[in-house]
């Protein structure tokens, strides 16, 4: 906030719970309970910090899935004809976080985009 101007505009992105995660989604992702909130809490939880909500809306299921399908392309793409350890690695993480997304990840976590207004005093 202290690099904004009074009267300034914020714009967030964050991530939201949709629902609670299950305990394999959480240990997946390597996130406590806590770090993140629903999409109500996301918009109190700014005002709490001072801030005026003005705008708030969320992705819809095929960007949320055009984000993750990007991810395990970019992560294809990076390994691709690379035999080595960390390239396997690298390769079996982003299974993993893939399959986490199909399992749970598109029931479960959203992205909001927030737009809130640094109050003038």
């Amino acid at each position: 906030m202290r690099l904004v101007a009074p009267g300034g505009l914020i714009l967030v992105g964050e991530p939201y719970w949709q629902q609670p995660p299950a305990p394999e989604y959480l240990s997946l992702l390597g996130e406590p309970v806590g770090v993140y909130r629903d999409h109500v809490e996301n918009v109190l939880f700014a005002e709490r910090k001072g801030l005026v909500p003005v705008y708030a809306s969320v992705s819809s299921d095929d960007e949320w899935a055009d984000f993750e399908w990007a991810h395990w392309r970019r992560h294809q793409d990076a390994t691709r004809g690379a035999d080595t350890a960390r390239a396997r690695e690298e390769l079996e993480r982003s299974r993993r976080w893939r399959d986490g997304y199909l399992r749970w990840g598109r029931s479960t976590m959203g992205f909001g985009f927030y737009v809130f207004r640094k109050p003038l005093k």
